[in-house]
Formats: structure tokens, sequence, C-alpha cells
């Protein structure tokens, strides 16, 4: 998918189903993050998993033990997992202390300063979403910054981040400045973390973790 064309709007299918086998759950979301960034790291050395539920993006019509293998294409699973993701985004910033962080293992602070790619309209101007800790780079998601904008326009900014290994980090903002990221704000934004998304079934949809005690899940789901 071209990241400078908002793609057309499924009909969508896959919903949220609750995840019976944790597991494999927890083994696949950990092995995501020890390849991630250091915020991911932060958070596999720091979150109980156990506090937690799992849930995974798929047609209504796959049961949720079918679809086990999160690492490998599933029959049945498509694309409109992104829009899943999207709405669920979309729905957690409605709560004005909410934010969202996407990782990026491929552009570095530089590249960002210097791309045309992020500096472009096309983009929904996306190098304003940029936020970096050293040389990372993650996209911060608030609902003020995304008002008005269409679940699409939400997939081509998930599609902007990298994938293998995608994840998305959402949490409640204590005030904390995200004009440049430190670790200490790292471990703030841990502290306040309220789920996990990471990409599963080859990036074709997405396995989350969250904290139900902390904040409802902001999805539909079965």
């Amino acid at each position: 998918m071209s990241y400078f064309s908002i793609p057309k709007t499924p009909n969508r299918v896959a919903i949220w189903k609750k995840v019976r086998e944790h597991r494999k759950a927890e083994e696949y979301i950990r092995q995501e993050l020890k390849n991630g960034t250091s915020l991911a790291h932060v958070v596999l050395r720091r979150v109980d998993f156990l506090a937690g539920r799992f849930r995974v993006a798929i047609p209504e019509t796959l049961d949720e033990k079918d679809s086990r293998e999160y690492r490998h294409h599933v029959s049945g699973v498509g694309n409109d997992g992104e829009y899943a993701l999207a709405h669920t985004i979309k729905s957690f910033l409605t709560n004005t202390s909410s934010e969202t962080l996407l990782q990026d293992t491929q552009f570095s602070a530089s590249d960002v300063r210097n791309s045309s790619f992020v500096n472009s309209a096309d983009c929904f101007s996306l190098g304003q979403l940029a936020v970096c800790f050293g040389e990372e780079v993650y996209w911060l998601l608030t609902g003020s910054r995304l008002s008005g904008v269409s679940d699409s326009e939400i997939v081509t900014i998930i599609n902007a981040a990298s994938f293998w290994p995608f994840t998305a980090f959402f949490y409640s903002n204590d005030a904390v400045d995200h004009t440049a990221l430190s670790s200490e704000k790292l471990e703030r934004i841990v502290n306040n973390l309220c789920g996990l998304a990471v990409g599963a079934f080859d990036d074709r949809s997405y396995l989350t973790w969250w904290r139900d005690d902390l904040r409802p899940y902001p999805d539909r789901e079965n």
C-alpha cells in the first residue's frame, strides 16, 4: 500500500475477540517487544501481563482458537484488521487525557528532519506527529491532533509506522511534555499504560493487551 494514498474503507468484518489461551499470546507479544524500541523494552521489563486481557482482531466467522499462530498468515484474515485498530485508536483518543505512541524502528530522528515523505501535506503533516528519544522515532497521536481525521486517514498513519515489529502504546497522559522524550518520560508512560497493540498474522491484523481495570476497552468486541 502506498503511504501517500488514503485506502478505501472496506466493509469491516474484523472484530476484537478475547483470547482464551493467554500463554501463546503473551509469548508472542513479548517477542515483538523484544525486537522493538527503548519504550518497548521498558514495557517488557515493567509490565505484568497477567494484569490485563488479550484480544485479537479477526473476522466474526473465525474462531479465536483457530488463530493462535500469531506470526503467520491465517486463512480468512484480511487487511480490515487495520480498520479495527484505527477505530480503537480513535475511540481511545476521545478521552482528552489519552495518548497513543506508534514506534518506528526504520526512521531515525535525522530521517524525520530531512524526509520529504514525513513533511508531505499528503501525509497529514506526519512530521508534526514525530517525537524522538535520541535517534528513535515515535508518532504521537492525540485527540486534538486527529480531530476530524477519518478511520481511513488513521490507517495511513498506522502504515507509516514501521512493521516487523509494529507496536502501539496506549496510555493516560499525566502532563508529560513530549517535545523530547527521556528515560524518565518513558518510565512515566509505562506507569500510565492502558494497553498495547502489536502486528499479527504477517501484519494483516493485530493482537492487543489491555488493562480493563484502568480503562474500558475502546471498541466493540466478542
